[in-house]
């Protein structure tokens, strides 16, 4: 027993003893600011070209591998960092001397750096196995461009994402407060706000545990800033970590424990919205958010969910997201009847919640969700309860309003699915050149529908 642990204590000094002889062997010695960045500016339409500060980076590397050095500028506890990592690299056994490009973070706001982070690693190895690292005091001002203005992206969501992804909190939140109005429409005709919660969703991505570690720190950083709009992002950020774990909405054969942390995030977001619900009065991203958390296979209760939808669109009738959380959830299963009824009531009292500002256009809006989903892509025509008449009637006062190209698009497919010849001839010139295939499904092309009508563009 003295042995083995005598064996355990001296194997634990020789680690302590390797590691300190790594970091002494490989150092991040001094840092020298040679350019300062220039201001960001654009270079074409939707193009900017971001600037970079270059540096100095001097140090050593007593191995015999090559070890990459990396960094970034950072701004005191909060989320604000460049946008890329720099990496150099030490050649073995050499005194090193790397000029590093240093990048502006995210956003096309002005930017206030004060710290450079550098860190080291062997070039074969991962690089979050980190031999030493380093933090300099320095202040960086990222400026732009006088001509450049922040508004440069031009739908609700782009200024949604660009704002959240660059830490510009208070610019996202007066946008919020903005566009928290029923009046205030895309060129689709959609609710500007509903590009929030879309926006929060993409501007975390997943797919690696590196960069779900770096939106925690921005949503913790928002948090401080604004407790109520943070815990919001946080509730989100916990439903698709949710989705996440289980493959999706359409995902069969889910492992039970995945199962487990599906359902304790989805508790946890429901557990966080509580917190908030003094907001809920003026706030339909709140409903909306809560609504989302209920549907899983194993707490649905549709009694509970059917009151609570009914709470929400007594505060925000208007809040046409509210109604598609609900299509989403009872779409499922619309090939069974009785559903299939009560999706059809569903979009029905939603146009006539929504007459007075949209009239009757939410019927055909919220039926058309339906095309995108995977048990639709089919024909909605064969699989639930709409009415082309009314459909019809309905894209004909969206058009009148909102003649864009996704709803010149989707009101020529439907007349196809609809089989109305008549309808889909004049739709078709009409679309001409504007056609995009992103809002066709796969297995309804326009070819196909020119063929069915034997049309000749």
């Amino acid at each position: 027993m003295k042995k083995t642990l005598k064996a355990a204590l001296l194997l634990c000094f020789f680690n302590i003893a390797l590691v300190n002889a790594t970091d002494h062997e490989v150092s991040i010695e001094s840092l020298k600011l040679i350019n300062k960045p220039k201001k960001l500016k654009r270079v074409s339409k939707g193009r900017f070209v971001s600037p970079s500060a270059e540096v100095h980076v001097t140090g050593i590397n007593k191995t015999a591998k090559e070890v990459c050095v990396g960094g970034i500028a950072k701004l005191s506890n909060t989320s604000i960092q460049s946008s890329i990592f720099s990496v150099g690299i030490a050649k073995p056994n050499s005194r090193y001397k790397e000029v590093l490009r240093i990048w502006r973070p995210h956003g096309l706001a002005p930017k206030k750096t004060d710290l450079l982070y550098f860190k080291a690693w062997f070039c074969d190895e991962p690089e979050t196995k980190i031999i030493t690292s380093k933090t300099f005091k320095q202040t960086i001002d990222w400026e732009v461009s006088s001509e450049l203005h922040s508004r440069e992206e031009k739908t609700p969501y782009e200024l949604f994402y660009s704002k959240m992804y660059g830490s510009e909190f208070e610019a996202v939140e007066q946008l919020f407060n903005q566009w928290n109005n029923p009046k205030e429409k895309n060129k689709d005709g959609n609710w500007k706000l509903s590009a929030f919660v879309t926006a929060l969703r993409s501007s975390c991505d997943l797919s690696r545990k590196q960069y779900r570690k770096r939106c925690i720190e921005r949503i913790n950083y928002w948090k401080e800033l604004s407790p109520n709009f943070g815990r919001l992002a946080e509730a989100k950020y916990k439903i698709e970590f949710a989705w996440y774990v289980i493959g999706g909405r359409y995902a069969s054969n889910v492992d039970d424990f995945a199962e487990e942390v599906f359902a304790k995030n989805m508790r946890d977001a429901r557990e966080i919205l509580d917190s908030l619900s003094t907001i809920k009065e003026k706030n339909p991203v709140w409903y909306e958010l809560y609504l989302s958390t209920f549907f899983n296979s194993k707490e649905s209760d549709e009694k509970r969910i059917t009151s609570f939808f009914n709470e929400a669109i007594n505060k925000h009738p208007t809040y046409v997201p509210l109604y598609s959380v609900m299509v989403s959830y009872w779409a499922n299963e619309s090939e069974n009847k009785k559903k299939g009824i009560r999706l059809n009531n569903l979009i029905n009292k939603a146009t006539v919640k929504t007459y007075q500002i949209d009239g009757d256009a939410n019927y055909a809006r919220l039926y058309s969700e339906l095309v995108y989903s995977r048990r639709h892509s089919e024909n909605i025509f064969d699989s639930t309860q709409v009415s082309w008449n009314k459909m019809k009637k309905s894209y004909e006062t969206i058009i009148s309003k909102y003649p864009s190209v996704k709803n010149l698009n989707m009101f020529t497919l439907l007349a196809c699915q609809a089989n109305d010849k008549s309808s889909y001839t004049s739709l078709r010139h009409k679309l001409g050149k504007k056609y995009k295939s992103e809002h066709w499904p796969d297995n309804y092309s326009l070819g196909l529908c020119d063929s069915r009508f034997h049309i000749k563009v």
